[in-house]
């Protein structure tokens, strides 16, 4: 299960069309599969415990695993330049 933050489903629906498709299918890949190596740019976040970040063109899409309720939370959908201040 997916779960979105009210400020990452904001960011989310001022994204160009092109970048909210392509978030889409990341939701529906992170359903099957929470840390899809191989099909996108994904990085640990140091500093805390199974939390990640998908490089998405300019968009940095940042989410939570939580292995044992088999959630997804995705707390943070930002450019680029926002995303690492």
């Amino acid at each position: 299960m997916i779960k979105t933050d009210r400020k990452a489903e904001k960011s989310y629906r001022k994204m160009p069309e092109f970048y909210r498709r392509r978030i889409f299918e990341l939701g529906k890949v992170l359903a099957v599969k929470p840390v899809p190596v191989r099909d996108y740019d994904i990085t640990k976040l140091s500093g805390m415990e199974d939390t990640y970040r998908v490089r998405i063109g300019d968009i940095r899409v940042s989410y939570v695993v939580f292995w044992q309720a088999q959630e997804i939370h995705i707390f943070e959908i930002k450019w680029r330049g926002k995303a690492y201040k």
